[in-house]
Order: structure tokens, then sequence, then C-alpha cells
């Protein structure tokens, strides 16, 4: 009886070490492939952000444009002897100060996050891997 139960597990311990050998030689063989993949997911992130970043810049510059036309709108009445309001001039500040500077802060805050990511992952990507590890683990 002992040896029937000895030659079992035996072949049970055979079996997990043939799997544990085949899981490993198929881990290695996936890990390259899973950290060029990682990196690029860390460029695609960063890209995709950027692009999207750019989406309220476009909203600006379109306000920006609408704007221009009501200042226009305000230059003749203006030209008419008629009074213009104070919320057109209003307008003429917010188009010609406040808009510039938003757009161009956002576009700055755009490209220095999403830029250093894609620096970082094309210059350093061990360190970039190692901050994503670092991510999964805490």
């Amino acid at each position: 009886m002992d040896d029937k139960v000895s030659d079992q597990l035996t072949e049970i311990l055979a079996f997990i070490q043939q799997g544990l050998e085949t899981g490993v030689d198929f881990a290695s063989a996936q890990v390259p492939l899973l950290i060029q993949e990682i990196l690029n997911w860390g460029i695609a992130y960063a890209i995709t952000w950027w692009v999207l970043m750019l989406i309220p810049i476009g909203l600006v510059l379109y306000v920006r444009t609408h704007l221009k036309d009501c200042q226009k709108n305000y230059k003749l009445k203006v030209k008419d002897g008629g009074r213009a309001s104070d919320s057109e001039e209003c307008a003429n500040v917010f188009r010609g100060y406040i808009l510039p500077i938003a757009a161009a802060t956002i576009l700055f805050i755009s490209t220095a996050v999403n830029g250093l990511e894609i620096i970082k992952i094309l210059v350093a990507p061990r360190l970039y891997l190692l901050e994503q590890v670092s991510n999964l683990i805490g």
C-alpha cells in the first residue's frame, strides 16, 4: 500500500513540476510582449489626454471668434451714434485677455504633463515600468 501511495505522489509531483516548467516557459516568452504593450499603452494614454485637452482650447477659440463678432457689432453701434452697453465692453476684455490666457494655460499644462510622460517612456522605459509596478502594488 505504501508503494502505491508513493508512486501516486511521485506522479502527482512530476505532473505539478511539468506544469510549473510549462508555465515558467510561457511566462518568460510573454514578458517582453507584455513590457512592450505597457510602454505602448503609456504613450497612447498620454497622447489621448493631450488630444482631449485640445478640445477645451477649441471651445475657447470658438467663443473668442464669437465674441469678436460681438465686438464688430459694438463698433458699428458706436459709429452710428448709439451708446454701447457695459456688457459689450466686458465681452471685449474677456475676448482680448482672459480667453487667450486660458487657452495658453490649458495647452501648457496638457503639454507639460503628457509630454513629460511620453518623454519618460521613450527615454527611460524601465523607470516608467517601475512606476507602473509600484502603482499596482501600492
